[in-house]
């Protein structure tokens, strides 16, 4: 498997296809959302090399796995990361999510960020790359909840000082009282995760 941000507008179809089997309801993006995300985002692609060659001697494509669309405006937003489902949990999601934190710690950004379902698994993958929640926000996937996590990159210890002192406060109170379930989410430098991982 390769991770390349050689993306094509032929590779559309697939990932629409991805992401569909992936997400329901509201967090299902329409086609037309997803053709404008791809068109402003870095587009990450998990591919499997196709090896074959056909008889009229030509390569056929790689086959697409799972892609990450990571929007640049300000900070690095991962928008959506999705793997096809019968190739999760083949580590697919995880090498995505290195590709991208090493374009942009290259690129010397501060931080990535993203939100997730209070309830979605994922947040496991995420806290092993480094993902911390920074807030709660509540109704995000109405009627549930959405936790914005962010991942530092930057090694300037004044910025990261800064920045867990504020975490340390604001987070703990969210984990304490905007949820009233304590510790359960992963509060940044808590170490207390919000599923099971």
């Amino acid at each position: 498997m390769i991770i390349t941000t050689a993306y094509k507008s032929t590779d559309f179809d697939r990932l629409c296809e991805i992401s569909d089997a992936c997400y329901t309801g509201d967090e299902r993006s329409p086609r037309e959302t997803m053709k404008d995300m791809v068109e402003v985002c870095d587009v990450f692609l998990a591919k499997e090399p196709s090896n074959v060659i056909a008889i009229d001697k030509r390569v056929h494509e790689d086959l697409i796995l799972g892609f990450a669309l990571v929007r640049t405006s300000g900070n690095p937003y991962i928008w959506s990361i999705a793997v096809d489902k019968g190739y999760q949990n083949l580590g697919i999601g995880g090498n995505l999510l290195r590709e991208i934190v090493k374009k942009y710690t290259l690129q010397k950004e501060l931080a990535i960020t993203l939100h997730v379902h209070e309830d979605n698994s994922a947040q496991c993958l995420y806290f092993s790359y480094g993902f911390r929640v920074q807030d709660v926000v509540k109704d995000y996937y109405a009627p549930k909840n959405g936790l914005l996590m962010r991942r530092v990159l930057s090694q300037d210890a004044k910025y990261l000082r800064r920045t867990n002192e504020e975490t340390n406060a604001d987070v703990a109170l969210v984990a304490d009282n905007a949820l009233g379930v304590g510790g359960s989410i992963l509060c940044a430098n808590a170490g207390t995760p919000a599923l099971e991982c």
